[in-house]
């Protein structure tokens, strides 16, 4: 198992609610008097070798499970709890072998950033010239070529045909993310029905998945890729547990020398 210590980082008030263990078996102890606290609490997990991350905090309360430990490719999934759709998966592997994706990746990852610092790479807000579409379509390998590498930029196609893409870009930066450059994305995956039109709500409104994660090279030649993201079908939820994303990442320390 992953080894794990506490990280304080200040007092509840009343007792822990503790939603431990898998996700589908575990036990659920409330505060007396639902009681809310004023400060979370956080767990520093150290995380398998064949991980890019060493080891990373998460809050005490979540659900937590692990898969794939002593394999090549561990993977960690985190819930706020059983009634929040919101999913933050930790360490998704994927292979990339040497091709135009990686070289795409391996440029823009050698780009100098001081910790810290962003560059955008591409903003929803700002019409996409040709070298932007072309650097997002590059990359489709590197997102994944049915998941966010699926995306408008990459793929022409609109709905409802159904190669439209399944998932929407909104912004993509290179970070420097406590010594280490990332590729983080936001966006959202589209729902859609089976002649490929868009779902919508009661209220007409499409239905949508909303998406925030990063890509990090597992060695210098960029040849294995690990993904850290959140996921949620609920905008409210998501908005909510977007903070607490943040400080997972901001809390990751990486392995040596990857």
């Amino acid at each position: 198992m992953s080894k794990e210590r506490t990280d304080s980082v200040g007092e509840l008030s009343g007792k822990d609610s503790l939603v431990m263990g898998d996700i589908f078996q575990s036990l659920h102890m409330e505060r007396p008097g639902g009681a809310k606290s004023k400060t979370e609490r956080y767990t520093i997990l150290e995380l398998p070798a064949s991980s890019i991350a060493a080891e990373i905090s998460v809050p005490n309360n979540w659900l937590r499970r692990q898969e794939g430990e002593h394999s090549a490719t561990p993977q960690l999934t985190l819930r706020p709890s059983l009634s929040d759709s919101t999913l933050i998966s930790v360490s998704r592997h994927r292979d990339l072998p040497e091709s135009a994706a990686s070289e795409t990746f391996k440029t823009l990852l050698a780009r100098g950033l001081n910790n810290n610092e962003s560059q955008t790479v591409f903003n929803e807000g700002t019409k996409a010239g040709e070298f932007e579409r072309k650097v997002v379509s590059a990359l489709t390998a590197v997102l994944g070529t049915n998941l966010v590498g699926d995306n408008q930029l990459s793929n022409l196609y609109k709905h409802p045909d159904p190669r439209a893409p399944i998932f929407h870009l909104e912004k993509m930066e290179l970070k420097n993310l406590n010594g280490k450059i990332v590729l983080a994305v936001d966006g959202h995956y589209v729902q859609t029905n089976g002649d490929g039109s868009l779902k919508t709500d009661l209220a007409g409104k499409p239905m949508q998945s909303s998406y925030t994660g990063i890509f990090a090279a597992q060695d210098s030649r960029a040849q294995g890729i690990e993904e850290i993201y959140m996921l949620s079908g609920d905008q409210d939820n998501f908005q909510k547990n977007k903070p607490v994303f943040n400080r997972i990442l901001k809390s990751i320390n990486w392995h040596h020398g990857l």
